[in-house]
């Protein structure tokens, strides 16, 4: 007992150092096992080197098992076993294990473990990849929509790999479209993105239409950014009775309360939000906008303030669905030191085809008080599903098209001059 009391001092100082050394060595150990496992990209052998230093590291573990998947199905079992051992928060080894219990004819085994592994890292995105691709092995369309969900609402960069994916996957029916139910009843942030990539990119028309009407079973409407990509589509693609169907749906009471063959033709409502709503230039040389007006007049009109410099192109502009048949575009038109060398003028042309002008109004030019115009015109039964009503500085000389003054557009309409001359217009409307 006195040789314990006389040496236990030097005997603890040995055993601390003792102790540290090796504290030292494991800390070395472990970060020379992380050292080479960090090295594997460049050197194969690493992974072996950071076995040797740390058997039991995880990742090294998993990695390990997961290269031998295919040449040695049974030492990978056991490599990705330790691995989850080592790291029970280890979704990658998870996933891996279930593809090869899955091939090994253990599927209620198999997801299970993917199940777990969802649970573990559910903003991991390579974890969520991994389990997306075992659940298409599965045949299980929603569960993989749901992991490729957690990737995009983690990571919204991977867009521009997984979209591709997700259109083919649209693109298929009845499953591939049903398993994005889910996805549309929440609305993640990425959807928007994905829809109006849709409309630029699918295939064919009938996979839009199924992303479509999932917002219609769900009572959800288009955003405008979708509604204005979805028509545009369809207008490119000369389905313009379905665009128009698609715009008339989205609007509200108000809305319709302005609704005719132009819509808005009051400048009430003042959108300009495409569709089949107004489109307005922004160019340089003029300012074009709504405003209320005064002198005695009620509500609002379009007005035009041309600066003095060259204007070409389309000043405002709206797509119109008109049948076959025979009409009068009409409105007021005031001016105000309007001097250019051809003048203002209205023109409605077919959208399809040769794009063919069916009228033009007079020319708008000088001073003016208020004053009525109007002009007749026919549209045609064929190659004219679409027309687009247009304002523009007429010209075709450089010098034509500089423009200065304003002048103000209210109350445009086009009316039907006889009910006789569209009733198998009208007929083929109540078809549709």
């Amino acid at each position: 007992m006195k040789i314990w009391k006389k040496h236990r001092p030097a005997l603890v100082r040995t055993l601390l150092v003792i102790g540290g050394l090796l504290l030292v060595w494991r800390i070395a150990a472990l970060g020379t096992s992380q050292y080479y496992l960090s090295e594997i990209g460049q050197n194969r052998r690493s992974l072996a080197i950071s076995l040797a230093w740390n058997r039991w590291n995880p990742e090294a573990l998993s990695l390990a098992g997961q290269l031998r998947v295919e040449e040695n199905p049974e030492q990978a079992e056991s490599l990705l076993q330790k691995a989850y051992l080592a790291n029970p928060s280890d979704s990658h080894a998870l996933v891996t294990l279930a593809k090869l219990w899955l091939k090994q004819g253990e599927p209620e085994r198999a997801d299970q473990a993917v199940e777990m592994a969802e649970r573990l890292s559910p903003a991991d995105v390579a974890a969520n990849l991994q389990a997306a691709a075992y659940w298409l092995l599965r045949d299980d369309v929603e569960r993989a929509l749901l992991d490729w969900n957690r990737v995009l609402l983690a990571q919204p960069s991977f867009s521009k790999q997984l979209f591709p994916i997700l259109l083919r996957i649209a693109e298929q029916p009845p499953q591939g479209q049903s398993g994005f139910s889910r996805i549309v009843m929440h609305l993640p942030p990425w959807w928007q993105n994905f829809f109006i990539y849709a409309t630029r990119e699918a295939r064919q028309e009938k996979t839009l239409r199924a992303l479509y009407d999932l917002y219609q079973n769900m009572n959800r409407p288009l955003t405008t950014k979708e509604r204005n990509a979805y028509i545009t589509r369809l207008q490119n693609k000369k389905l313009w009775g379905e665009a128009y169907m698609v715009w008339l749906n989205s609007l509200t009471p108000n809305q319709f309360a302005v609704l005719g063959q132009i819509y808005d033709g009051g400048f009430e409502q003042t959108r300009f939000e495409q569709g089949f709503d107004w489109h307005i230039a922004t160019q340089k040389g003029l300012e074009v906008d709504a405003h209320s007006l005064f002198g005695g007049r009620k509500g609002k009109a379009l007005q035009i303030t041309f600066h003095g410099e060259p204007v070409r192109g389309i000043i405002a502009e709206q797509a119109l669905f008109l049948l076959p048949g025979r009409y009068r575009l009409s409105g007021q038109v005031k001016t105000d030191s309007i001097q250019t060398a051809n003048g203002l003028a209205w023109s409605i042309s077919c959208a399809d085809g040769e794009k063919a002008i069916l009228a033009e109004t007079e020319r708008f030019v000088g001073t003016n008080q208020w004053r009525r115009f109007s002009t007749p015109f026919s549209v045609p039964a064929e190659r004219c599903s679409g027309q687009r009503l247009s304002l523009y500085v007429k010209g075709t000389a450089p010098r034509d098209f500089r423009i200065s003054g304003e002048a103000w557009f209210d109350d445009l309409a086009v009316t039907w001059l006889s009910a006789e001359s569209n009733a198998g217009s009208q007929a083929s409307l109540a078809k549709r």
